[in-house]
Parts: structure tokens; C-alpha cells; sequence
């Protein structure tokens, strides 16, 4: 189904719940909706709740009769809600990615579907020295060792004002020698060097 189709049956609500991510990716909808029904009423809102369960959970329990919520299937059926609309998000392929955290030497349970020579991405924060060079000298750490990084975005620090950290996403694996050695010469290059984890990188559809 297309994204924002059938929701005209959903319209008539004047209250939409959702967490603030879903109630972004399915903008169109909710937006046109909200809009209709403010014609009808002044007191048309759209609502954010801690997440997209919660949003339907809230309607459940309080018996909103003019309320929507923008969440999964599953939650739907699991409150007892009536489904008016599927397939509402803006981006056809969005998906929502789940990571596990676990303390160094802790055992990881195996992930259901993944071989172990599945491909891995590894994340990275780093920050630098206010100088020339210095982001490129983290850079050519990463080439010297054959890794190929797929994403590299700025963070304002929480240090200092005016001060960056950056996220660094690795095709690379934790487990893999090349990885560890490059992580031992990015200390001689980096201020702060945190490594966030490796994780099977997402199937490519």
C-alpha cells in the first residue's frame, strides 16, 4: 500500500497519539487528518507520548472514543483498538533499527538469522584537537588499516562551546585484527575515543 493512503476513515478522530518518531514518518497522513478535523473542531491536537505502544495504551485505558494512535499491529490488536489505516508512513522502505547493549565479557545472545560471517558495522565517537589536519589524520588511520567507513557526522560537545565530537559508523568488526589495531593507533591521533559496539550490519533489500 502506498504511504498516506485510506486514512480518510480516520479523520473524523481529533486527538492523534504517537511517539515523536513515528508521528514524523507519518506525517503526510496525520498532518491532512489534523486538518480535516480542525474544520470541524478548534480543539484538534496531536499529542507525543514516551513511545508508539504507550500512545495506544493511553486510548485503551482512558476509552478516548476521538482519539487515534499511529503504532504497530501488534500493539493494536493487543489493546483491543480498531485498526483505520495501515501503511501511513512517508518513506516506503523506513524500518527501525533495535541494538543490543551488554557490558564488556558479557555473553550476547546469538541474533536469529545471522551467520557469522554476516558483514558488521562498528560505531565509533572520536574527538579531535582544534587544529588543522586533525580530523584527517583520524581518516587516514582508517584507510592506512583497509576500513571503509560509511558515515561520519559532527556532534556539538558537551565539554566545551564551539567544540565537536564526531560519530564514526566502520564497515568493520570488533573481532577482526585490522579493527582492533586501528583503535589502538587512534589514540595517538584522537582526544576521546569511545567505542559504542559492533553489530550486523542491516541486510541490503
Amino acid at each position: 500500500m502506498e504511504p498516506c493512503a485510506r486514512t480518510t476513515t480516520c479523520c473524523s478522530s481529533t486527538t492523534w497519539r504517537s511517539g515523536p518518531r513515528s508521528s514524523s514518518r507519518s506525517g503526510c497522513a496525520s498532518q491532512r487528518c489534523l486538518a480535516s478535523a480542525s474544520t470541524r473542531s478548534s480543539a484538534s491536537t496531536r499529542t507525543s507520548t514516551y513511545n508508539t505502544a504507550g500512545a495506544g495504551r493511553l486510548i485503551a485505558d482512558g476509552g478516548e472514543r476521538n482519539a487515534a494512535a499511529v503504532l504497530s499491529l501488534r500493539a493494536a490488536r493487543l489493546f483491543g483498538l480498531e485498526v483505520l489505516a495501515d501503511g501511513i508512513h512517508d518513506v516506503a522502505d523506513n524500518r527501525t533499527r533495535f541494538l543490543i547493549v551488554a557490558r564488556p565479557g558479557s555473553a550476547i545472545p546469538h541474533l536469529v538469522g545471522r551467520d557469522a560471517d554476516d558483514p558488521m558495522r562498528t560505531t565509533l565517537v572520536v574527538a579531535v584537537r582544534n587544529e588543522p589536519g586533525a580530523l584527517l589524520r583520524v581518516l587516514r588511520v582508517f584507510a592506512d588499516h583497509g576500513l571503509n567507513m560509511s558515515t561520519l557526522e559532527s556532534r556539538p560537545s558537551r565539554e566545551r562551546a564551539w567544540e565537536y565530537v564526531f560519530w564514526v559508523d566502520l564497515d568493520a568488526d570488533l573481532a577482526r585484527p585490522a579493527t582492533r589495531a586501528a583503535l589502538a593507533d587512534l589514540g595517538a591521533v584522537t582526544t576521546m575515543l569511545k567505542v559504542l559496539g559492533s553489530y550486523p550490519h542491516a541486510a541490503q533489500s
